[in-house]
């Protein structure tokens, strides 16, 4: 049996589409006789900064004042609250957002400033020459791709693009070209 190439890269690309989309955090429910336990597991390498809040609990009573606030470690799983059933029948809903901590993105930078500096152009002159990421200093995802090139010693130069307005023109102008929308 011949398996047509073209099929076979559509079945190569699916898992990572699908792993593309992920979400950083997830929360989960696990359900018992009377309870209800509401966790968030952390499917990143960075910590999240996670708030729930149960906005629906038809049938239920939270223990605990809500929303709640708490950092999940990389890779980790926390439980947030617990609720009681008080029905056979029960509708909820929850609520959540996600965050790198900033201490987090504070000891990262710090960390990692002096290597950036020696990696930081002036202009985009030399933008054919290697990996040039375009970086703004708060941005999480500026600091995830340098820190992966750092931490597998990928070489690679960086463009600010807050402090040089001609880099973000740069940047936006390859954006454009390369018909991102």
């Amino acid at each position: 049996m011949r398996i047509n190439p073209k099929l076979m890269s559509v079945f190569l690309l699916i898992p990572f589409m699908v792993f593309a989309q992920e979400k950083p955090v997830k929360v989960n429910v696990q359900q018992g006789d009377r309870t209800f336990i509401f966790s968030v597991k952390n499917n990143s390498d960075m910590p999240q900064e996670v708030t729930l809040k149960l906005t629906k609990s038809e049938g239920l009573k939270v223990l605990g004042k809500q929303p709640i606030i708490k950092i999940v470690p990389p890779g980790g799983e926390i439980t947030f609250f617990r609720a009681k059933r008080l029905e056979t029948k029960t509708n909820y809903s929850t609520s959540y957002n996600w965050k790198i901590p900033e201490k987090f993105l504070e000891s990262q930078n710090k960390k990692n400033k002096v290597k950036l500096k020696s990696m930081m152009l002036e202009d985009g002159a030399a933008i054919n020459e290697g990996i040039v990421v375009f970086n703004k200093e708060d941005c999480p995802r500026c600091m995830y791709s340098t820190n992966y090139l750092l931490e597998n010693d990928i070489p690679f130069k960086m463009l600010n693009t807050v402090e040089s307005p001609e880099n973000s023109k740069l940047m936006w102008n390859f954006l454009r070209a390369l018909d991102t929308t």
